[in-house]
């Protein structure tokens, strides 16, 4: 008996065994009835997978002003001038406007210490966030840009996300591994049980996602070209496929 990994393709495959009607992702309802039509024996359902990598061309940064002061107005006041500046550095850095986003803004107020537990909340000032979504195009400028946006007034720097801005060709190099590899499960089990492969009845993908990007996370001062490393992006594509099954002939 051949065990099934778990997940979206193994409770399609055990619903077809079963006998059971249901319209899994990549199959409306009308298909999974014309595949459970055929004998339970006549068919196999496996998956496949594939990963392949490649070479960071776009990086996604955010950075942010914090800012306090005594009232929200002071604290708003001091933040948007630093915000300002910080933006204008970005954009002399070479990053075009329509890359820059703001990306989060908040106020709210800072509490001082109690001195008992029964004493009541005190507002002892405010603090005001301010965040900006910037995308890197020249990879190689990332640090430098870094240090540039540090120096004009970024405090926070949430994380860095390298990403293919255009990976279609290496998502379609995933895909096609993937149905290799799903062929040659089936093959391998069809072969251990005599009998061998058919044809393809139906192929489902499902959700590819990239694998984790290096992120980092920074405050304070940077120094300058600070040290950046884009490594490898990993993209992945998982695929159910159905093939029919037919007698070795032996």
């Amino acid at each position: 008996m051949t065990t099934f990994r778990r997940g979206p393709a193994a409770a399609f495959a055990a619903a077809l065994f079963a006998g059971v009607l249901l319209a899994p992702v990549g199959f409306d309802r009308a298909e999974a009835q014309q595949l459970l039509a055929m004998p339970a024996d006549g068919r196999i359902v496996v998956t496949g997978s594939a990963t392949v990598s490649g070479a960071p061309d776009t990086a996604m940064v955010t950075l942010s002003v914090v800012t306090e002061a005594a009232t929200a107005g002071d604290a708003l006041t001091g933040n948007s001038t630093d915000t300002t500046r910080l933006i204008d550095a970005v954009k002399a850095a070479g990053v075009a406007a329509a890359d820059v986003q703001t990306s989060g803004f908040s106020v709210y107020p800072r509490y001082a210490d109690r001195a008992d537990d029964d004493a009541p909340p005190r507002i002892a000032g405010y603090t005001v966030r301010n965040g900006v979504s910037v995308r890197v195009r020249e990879v190689g400028k990332l640090g430098e840009l870094l240090d540039a946006a540090v120096r004009a007034g970024a405090n926070q720097i949430d994380g860095v996300a390298f990403t293919i801005e255009d990976d279609t060709s290496l998502r379609d190099q995933a895909r096609e591994g993937a149905v290799r590899d799903a062929r040659r499960k089936a093959e391998l089990y069809a072969a251990a049980a005599n009998v061998k492969t058919g044809r393809v009845l139906a192929i489902s993908e499902m959700t590819a996602d990239a694998s984790p990007r290096p992120m980092m996370r920074m405050a304070a001062e940077a120094a300058p070209s600070v040290p950046v490393e884009a490594g490898s992006v990993e993209l992945s594509a998982d695929v159910t496929v159905i093939f029919s099954l037919e007698p070795s002939g032996l």
